[in-house]
């Protein structure tokens, strides 16, 4: 994501959250490696992991929606060209060529690979919304 000298602290910060699972499970293939148990500690916070990872992706994406609201809040009514990365029951997701950005729009006739032109139709920023509509 591109957002200026924001970038580098958006990216410090984040690893962060990607480190924690780490920390664990380098330490759990250290005892194994060592031929030692597995601290109870560490098998603990094992156990607990997948939650907190899933939270951590869920503030992650959080965080990078807002940065994509923020991004274009001055571009509404504005004309994007897009490539479509994939779909699904909800429509389809949508990368924005010139600046970085992934969406989605309400649209299941598309294919991966298509290129389409959208308008911004709809900010929330308070809420990190995005509302695209084919043209």
């Amino acid at each position: 994501m591109a957002c200026g000298g924001g970038t580098d602290t958006y990216a410090h910060a984040t690893a962060l959250l990607r480190r924690l699972a780490d920390r664990y499970v380098i330490r759990a293939a250290l005892s194994v490696m060592l031929g030692q148990p597995v601290e109870e500690q560490v098998s603990a916070a094992l156990e607990k992991l997948p939650a907190v990872m899933a939270r951590a992706g869920q503030i992650e994406r959080a965080v990078v929606d807002l940065a994509e609201t923020v991004l274009l809040s001055h571009r509404q009514g504005e004309t994007f060209a897009t490539v479509v990365t994939d779909t699904d029951e909800r429509g389809s997701r949508i990368q924005l060529r010139d600046v970085p950005v992934v969406a989605r729009i309400i649209d299941t006739g598309l294919r991966p690979g298509s290129a389409l032109n959208v308008r911004l139709a709809g900010i929330d920023t308070a809420h990190r919304l995005l509302r695209f509509a084919p043209i």
